[in-house]
């Protein structure tokens, strides 16, 4: 698979419980904090795309998407498996900055993120069921 094939199809985030989110169970996390449905499917598309620009700039030398965070710089892609690999701080920051984008930025909204993360189950079942964990 060559760096213009890559997909990612999952996000790990390693902390003191491993979540795995899909584009979907993402856009899902999104909804139940509040986020219009259509909303929560371009915001999760346009994290997902985020990390793929990330993991390809070395290689691809693509430019990164304007605001990103300063915190979202390094991302841990295995392309094999399709996955990115960051700390949760930073796929909030990477989250937040989208939402940002579609007017989402209210402190309240913002907790509502935080609080949606911790009580989603779909998080804990896609890292269950993702093939290296």
């Amino acid at each position: 698979m060559n760096s213009e094939d890559l997909c990612i199809a999952y996000v790990l985030c390693a902390e003191e419980v491993l979540a795995a989110y899909t584009p979907d169970s993402l856009a899902s996390l999104l909804r139940l904090m509040g986020a219009k449905p259509r909303h929560s499917i371009k915001v999760s598309a346009r994290v997902f795309a985020a990390l793929e620009v990330l993991g390809q700039r070395e290689s691809s030398g693509r430019a990164l998407p304007p605001g990103l965070p300063r915190s979202v710089r390094e991302v841990c892609l295995d392309a094999s498996a399709r996955t990115a690999t960051l700390p949760r701080s930073q796929l909030e920051a990477l989250i937040l900055w989208a939402l940002a984008l579609y007017q989402y930025a209210k402190p309240e909204q913002l907790v509502d993120l935080r609080l949606a993360a911790r009580r989603a189950p779909f998080a804990r079942l896609a890292a269950e069921s993702h093939p290296l964990l």
